[in-house]
């Protein structure tokens, strides 16, 4: 002889509940706090049909974003710092402390891969009028990994061996985004 015994509601039940109703409001708030606000700006640019996205860093660090930009055919080397200074222009500032966002970080795929000081990225969104050389110095300039690192530490090389090294960061730079890997 089976018997059922009447449990009533498990306390596990409502915290699965909980924790997918706290998950719907962190990607809702990403939605109308970053992501929407950051399309909206990039939708009124010549870039309006390259796709990107973001979000809060981990979607809960209010003072990081992270920018997502799948790989596409419209991105050529050519246009490539246009884009990317288009874009710093385009990031909205944080909405929860109305000032810059600490780090802006830049991904092809899911996790951060390039990143930049909130300052430098409003500075280079700020430097649409410079020519697409100086642009690109500025970029290598405040280019970072992942965790905030110089791409390009300061180094004892000679100027020859610093140029090319600048060189070989910068064309797996533009192969990730522009999808010629």
């Amino acid at each position: 002889m089976v018997k059922e015994d009447d449990e009533g509601s498990h306390v596990v039940k409502w915290v699965c509940i909980g924790l997918g109703i706290l998950i719907l409001f962190v990607l809702g708030g990403n939605y109308l706090m970053v992501d929407h606000p950051l399309v909206s700006n990039m939708s009124q640019t010549a870039y309006s049909n390259v796709r990107v996205y973001a979000h809060y860093g981990a979607f809960m660090q209010p003072n990081v974003i992270v920018i997502h930009i799948p790989a596409s055919a419209t991105l050529t080397p050519d246009n490539l710092t246009d884009f990317i200074v288009t874009l710093a222009h385009s990031t909205p500032q944080n909405p929860i402390t109305r000032d810059l966002f600490e780090r802006v970080a830049l991904t092809t795929g899911w996790t951060a891969q390039y990143s930049f000081a909130g300052y430098s990225w409003k500075e280079l969104g700020d430097a649409g009028h410079e020519t697409k050389d100086q642009q690109k110095e500025d970029i290598m300039n405040a280019l970072g990994d992942a965790a905030g690192q110089p791409l390009m530490p300061e180094s004892t090389l000679n100027e020859e061996m610093q140029q090319a090294a600048r060189d070989r960061v910068w064309e797996t730079f533009v192969a990730r985004f522009t999808g010629n890997r």
